[in-house]
C-alpha cells in the first residue's frame, strides 16, 4: 500500500513503526487526518547518528561519477561496513549503517536511501517466496538488479570481503538466487506493488553481466579515472596476481601491475583455496595492494615497490585479507584472517588480528636487517657509530 511505500522509499524515516491510524470522512469521501506510530526508544541522538553515517558513505562520491560509479563504490561501502545479522532482529537502515548489522531488508534500505541521496534512481524488490529483499537500480536508461546482502557472505567474517556476482545484474543473472529451475521462484515485486518478475523492460539488460567487476572478492579502490581490481579466480598456486584497471576516460581494462604472491593457502596446511583475497585500497594517489604476507604500494604509471612485511608474530596469526583506508586518519588498517578446511569439507573463516599502515610520500620495506655492534654501552655525553646492513 502506499504506506509501505512511503517507508520503503524514506530509510532515514527508520523510527516510524510500521503501523498508523486514520479518520475517514464519509460525508466527504476523504480521509480527515492520518497519524503515524513512533518508536519512541529512538532519540535525536540516533538520527544525529544516522545522518553521520550517511554523510561518511557520501564523502567517498565524486560528484563527477556517472551512476554505474556511484552505484559500484556505495555497494562496495555498505558491503564493508556491514554484516549479515544471524539473529534475525536487525532490520533498519539505522541497523544497517549505525549499528553495522541487520538483515536483507535493512541493507535494502539502507543502499536505496544513499543512492537517492547520491541522485541514482533506486528501487525496493521483495519476494515471499524466498523470504528476501534487494534491489533495483536505473543506469543509463535501464534497469538492474543488486543485493548487497548476497554479496557479503554470513559465513565470511572478513570485513574487507565484498563479492560483485550480484552487482548489476540482469534477470536472467539473477534467477538462481534461491531458484529451482522446474520451480521458478517468480513474486519479484518492487514498491508499487507491481510483479516485475516477467517484465519485458524491467532488469532485462545484460550490459553489465560480464563487467569487470564480476569475479573481485573486494571492494574496487580508484585513483582519479582508475578503478583497480583483480580476478580472483586461480587454477595453480604457482600464478603470481595482476592488478588491472578499468579507465573511465576511455572505458578501457588494462594491466596495472603484475608478478605479486597471490596464493591463499588452507591455515597449517598446504592445499591452497582456488580464490585470490587479493585487496586493493587507495589514498587518492597510490593503491596499496595486499599479498598473503606483505603489502605492496603500485602508482597510476605502473610503478610497485613493496613497502611492509608482516612481522614474525603476525605471520603466526595468519595471512592478510584485506584492506580499508580512512580518509580521516590518513592510515590503511589490514586483517589478519586464517581459513581451514575440516574433514567433511567445511570451511572455517576466522578473523585473528589487524595492523595499520601510514602512506607517505614514498616507503620501501627491508627485511634481515643486522645492527652492527648488537650492544653498546655509553657515558652520558658520548657518541658512537652503528652500521646497518641490510
Amino acid at each position: 500500500d502506499m504506506f509501505a511505500t512511503f517507508c520503503n522509499r524514506n530509510g532515514q524515516l527508520f523510527y516510524v513503526l510500521g503501523e498508523y491510524t486514520y479518520t475517514y470522512s464519509g460525508s466527504t469521501n476523504t480521509v480527515a487526518s492520518f497519524t503515524l506510530h513512533f518508536n519512541k526508544s529512538y532519540k535525536a541522538s540516533h538520527r544525529k547518528a544516522f545522518t553521520a553515517k550517511v554523510n561518511e558513505a557520501l564523502s567517498g562520491v565524486d560528484a563527477n561519477w556517472n551512476d554505474e560509479q556511484k552505484a559500484l563504490y556505495l555497494h562496495d561501502w555498505l558491503v564493508t561496513h556491514c554484516e549479515y545479522d544471524t539473529t534475525y532482529s536487525k532490520y533498519t537502515a539505522y541497523d544497517t549503517l549505525v549499528g553495522g548489522s541487520s538483515v536483507c531488508q535493512g541493507y535494502t534500505l539502507a543502499y536505496e536511501y544513499l543512492m537517492t541521496c547520491a541522485g541514482v534512481e533506486c528501487d525496493i524488490i521483495s519476494s515471499t517466496g524466498i523470504n528476501h529483499a534487494w534491489n533495483l537500480v536505473t543506469v543509463s536508461g535501464k534497469t538492474y538488479y543488486v543485493d548487497c546482502t548476497w554479496d557479503d557472505p554470513v559465513n565470511i567474517p572478513l570485513t574487507a570481503y565484498c563479492a560483485h556476482g550480484y552487482f548489476l545484474r540482469s534477470r536472467g543473472a539473477f534467477e538462481h538466487i534461491g531458484n529451482d529451475a522446474s520451480n521458478p521462484i517468480t513474486d519479484w515485486v518492487d514498491t508499487s506493488g507491481a510483479n516485475v518478475y516477467g517484465s519485458s523492460s524491467v532488469g532485462v539488460s545484460k550490459t553489465y553481466d560480464s563487467a569487470y567487476w564480476i569475479n573481485a572478492v573486494t571492494p574496487i579502490a580508484q585513483v582519479g579515472d582508475l578503478w583497480a581490481y583483480v580476478d580472483s579466480t586461480v587454477s595453480s598456486a604457482s600464478e603470481t596476481v595482476s592488478v588491472y584497471v578499468h579507465d573511465y576516460s576511455t572505458g578501457s581494462n588494462r594491466v596495472l601491475a603484475s608478478g605479486l604472491a597471490g596464493t591463499w593457502y588452507a591455515w597449517g596446511s598446504s592445499s591452497y583455496w582456488q580464490r585470490r583475497y587479493t585487496s586493493i585500497a587507495s589514498n587518492g594517489e597510490s593503491f596499496l595492494v595486499s599479498t598473503p604476507k606483505s603489502l605492496v604500494r603500485v602508482w597510476p604509471d605502473g610503478t610497485k615497490s613493496t613497502v611492509y612485511y608482516l612481522s614474525a608474530a603476525e605471520e603466526s596469526k595468519g595471512y592478510i585479507y584485506g584492506l580499508q583506508y580512512s580518509d580521516s586518519t590518513g592510515k590503511c588498517t589490514y586483517q589478519l584472517g586464517t581459513q581451514t578446511r575440516d574433514s567433511s569439507g567445511s570451511v572455517t573463516t576466522k578473523a585473528t588480528g589487524s595492523g595499520t599502515y601510514e602512506f607517505a610520500a614514498y616507503n620501501v620495506a627491508v627485511k634481515n636487517v643486522t645492527i652492527s655492534p648488537t650492544s653498546l654501552t655509553l657515558a652520558a655525553g658520548k657518541s658512537a657509530a652503528l652500521s646497518a646492513t641490510v
